[in-house]
C-alpha cells in the first residue's frame, strides 16, 4: 500500500477537491454561501430554531469559518446577533442554531458567513442569507446600515485632552451622532461607560458607571443622541480613565473613546503661558485652574500698546482646567495692529494659590511680527 505523506496528501486532496492531475475542481480559494433550500425556521417556547446548509463552492479547508447571525425587526433595528462557527472542509453543511429571542413575528434573520473575514474567498457578494420569521427567503425590507455611528464626550461643556483638570463632580456629556435618521436612539441601551478610579495595586479596574433616569437624562434630536451623567459624589483627587462604548440601533459599534482626567480640589492657578510669541498670524494664551468650582465672574485679558493705549479687551467665562484666549493680532474693531510689542494684563476673579511662577506671568509682553 501507498503511505506516505506525498501519498495521503494526494489522497486528501482528492477527496476534498477531486482530483489535481485532473483539475476537476479548479478553484483556489473557498467559496462560502447558503442554500436556498432547507431552510427551517421553528419556534420553541421563548427560542427559534433556524435550520441552513451552508454551502463551499470552492476550496475545502479545516478552517471553520464564523457565522454571524441577525435578528432584525421590519423598521432595521437590530434586535439580537450571535455567532457560531461552521464548517467549511466540505460542499456542503447543515448549520444549527438556537436563540432566545423576545419575539418573532414580523422580524427577520441575516446569516453571514466569514463575518470575521478570516478566510480569504473567491468572493464574498454571496455570504448573506435573509430569512423572514416564517422561514421563507426574503430580501431584507431596508437597507442595512454598516456605518457606525461617532461618539463625542465633553466635561462641563467642552472637549477636553488627556491628561486635562476637571472638576470633582463634572457633568459629562456623551453624544452619539448617527447617520441613518431612520433608526434613531431614543434611551441609553447599547451606550457604556467605564470608570478608572486612582488606586494602590496596579492595575486598577474600571467600574461600569450605572445608567439610568436616576443618575443621567438623555435626549434625541436630528439624528444625535446625548445623555448627561454626574456622578453622584465628588471624585477624590488623583487620575482617572473615562470609556464610553456605544452602538446605533442597526448594531455598528462605535470607535471607542478614552480620555485620561486628573481631578484636584485645591483651588489653584498655574501654566500661564502664551504661544506662539512673537505672533505671526494668532497667539493663544492660556492658563490651568483647578479647585471645585469655577468663579461665576469672567476672567479679563487687556492688551496694550507700549503708550499704554488699551488695544483689546476679552472677556470669557472661566472654567475648571484648561482656559484659552485666543488673539489675532487685531483691535477691538478688527483691525490689524502694527508689528510692536505689546503688554497684557489677566485679571482671574477671585484670590487662588499660584502653583508655579504663574503670578509674575500674570502681565507680560507679546511681540507683533508679520
Amino acid at each position: 500500500a501507498n503511505t506516505s505523506v506525498f501519498d495521503k496528501a494526494a489522497a486528501e486532496e482528492i477527496v476534498l477537491q477531486g482530483d489535481p492531475a485532473v483539475r476537476l475542481f479548479p478553484f483556489a480559494k473557498p467559496d462560502l454561501t447558503f442554500s436556498d433550500n432547507g431552510v427551517v425556521i421553528k419556534a420553541v417556547g421563548d427560542s427559534v430554531m433556524i435550520q441552513a446548509v451552508s454551502l463551499n463552492l470552492g476550496r475545502g479547508t479545516g478552517i471553520r469559518p464564523n457565522v454571524r447571525i441577525r435578528q432584525y425587526a421590519a423598521s432595521g433595528q437590530l434586535l439580537l446577533e450571535t455567532r457560531q462557527r461552521a464548517s467549511a472542509s466540505a460542499y456542503a453543511d447543515t448549520l444549527y442554531v438556537k436563540l432566545k429571542v423576545a419575539r418573532l413575528n414580523d422580524t427577520y434573520f441575516e446569516l453571514f458567513v466569514n463575518a470575521d473575514n478570516r478566510l480569504d474567498e473567491e468572493r464574498t457578494d454571496n455570504n448573506s442569507l435573509q430569512i423572514r420569521a416564517d422561514g421563507q427567503v426574503a430580501n431584507l425590507p431596508f437597507e442595512v446600515d454598516n456605518t457606525p455611528p461617532v461618539v463625542e464626550v465633553s466635561f462641563d461643556g467642552r472637549r477636553i485632552q488627556n491628561e486635562a483638570y476637571v472638576a470633582p463632580q463634572p457633568q459629562i456629556q456623551v453624544l452619539i451622532a448617527d447617520e441613518n435618521t431612520r433608526l434613531l436612539r431614543t434611551d441609553p441601551t447599547g451606550l457604556e461607560l467605564y470608570l478608572q478610579r486612582p488606586c494602590t495595586g496596579l492595575p486598577c479596574p474600571f467600574d461600569k458607571l450605572p445608567i439610568s433616569s436616576a443618575t443621567a437624562s438623555w435626549s434625541a434630536v436630528g439624528g444625535k443622541f446625548a445623555l448627561s451623567y454626574r456622578p453622584a459624589q465628588p471624585l477624590p483627587d488623583g487620575v482617572y480613565t473615562l470609556e464610553v462604548y456605544g452602538s446605533d440601533l442597526s448594531g455598528n459599534r462605535a470607535q471607542p473613546y478614552a480620555i485620561r482626567f486628573q481631578v484636584k480640589s485645591e483651588a489653584t492657578l498655574a501654566g500661564l503661558n502664551v504661544s506662539p510669541n512673537p505672533l505671526v498670524t494668532s497667539a493663544i494664551l492660556r492658563y490651568t485652574l483647578t479647585g471645585t468650582q469655577a468663579s461665576n465672574t469672567p476672567a479679563m485679558l487687556r492688551l496694550f500698546d507700549v503708550t499704554g493705549r488699551e488695544v483689546r479687551t476679552f472677556s470669557q467665562p472661566v472654567t475648571i482646567g484648561t482656559n484659552e484666549f485666543y488673539w489675532d493680532g487685531t483691535n477691538g474693531e478688527g483691525a490689524r495692529l502694527p508689528n510692536g510689542i505689546y503688554l497684557y494684563r489677566l485679571d482671574i476673579p477671585g484670590q487662588v494659590p499660584f502653583a508655579d511662577e504663574t503670578k509674575s506671568n500674570l502681565t507680560g509682553r507679546i511681540m507683533v511680527t508679520r
